[in-house]
């Protein structure tokens, strides 16, 4: 029964040491440090964002028509949250989603009001 058991891993094996070798077993992770330009078209706005990412915490500013704001926020993996405060008093911005590469996108309430996003990197 052993002989039976081992020539049958075999190709799992081969499976796991191709994917260690190729990197494909430990995910590249998420860096979303630089200049973003972000889309909330349910809300008709666009902001420009510069990112600063340290392990899992992300901060930067964001900028729009009104002037500029600190942001604060966490990635985990591909997921990202973060969020800042509306000019003039407006009630505060949050933001949820994933990030691919140069792109992220999800779900956005803004004082209260929901919609989506999306960003790119610039």
């Amino acid at each position: 029964m052993r002989n039976q058991v081992i020539p049958a891993l075999r190709p799992v094996l081969s499976l796991l040491a191709v994917l260690a070798m190729s990197g494909a077993a430990s995910a590249e992770p998420t860096d979303l440090t630089g200049n973003w330009q972000i889309s909330l078209p349910d809300f008709g706005r666009e902001f420009s964002a510069s990112l600063v990412q340290k392990g899992t915490v992300l901060s930067g500013t964001i900028r729009g028509q009104r002037g500029e704001t600190p942001l604060r926020g966490t990635v985990e993996g591909n997921q990202v949250k973060f969020g800042f405060n509306l000019p003039m008093g407006r009630g505060s911005a949050s933001l949820s989603g994933q990030a691919d590469g140069n792109t992220m996108q999800g779900k956005a309430d803004l004082a209260g009001r929901n919609g989506s996003w999306s960003a790119r990197r610039s």
